[in-house]
């Protein structure tokens, strides 16, 4: 889990804010989902930079954050709630 004093910067990807304004979900969901989300899956060979996923329930509403990793900053890449048809309890791919 990515604490407090780790946040260097968070960069919001247009694709992210795009996808706030479409899904009416707030800004303040990120940093909470930065410093309270559960790592379910990890991406070291993305590009740029390592990426991961976080999975946290915000107002008792499931999201998935892709976030970056990178040197000087965290990039938040996109938002949205799990499918239930591809995920299982949120967490786990459905095979």
């Amino acid at each position: 889990m990515i604490t407090d004093l780790e946040i260097k910067g968070i960069i919001y990807s247009g694709h992210l804010a795009r996808r706030l304004f479409e899904r009416n979900i707030k800004k303040d969901i990120i940093k909470w989902l930065i410093l309270n989300g559960k790592a379910i899956e990890e991406y070291k060979d993305d590009y740029p930079c390592p990426s991961l996923l976080l999975f946290g329930e915000y107002n008792e509403i499931a999201y998935h954050l892709v976030i970056a990793n990178c040197e000087k900053s965290l990039v938040a890449i996109t938002i949205y709630t799990p499918d239930p048809n591809v995920w299982e309890d949120n967490r786990r791919r459905i095979k």
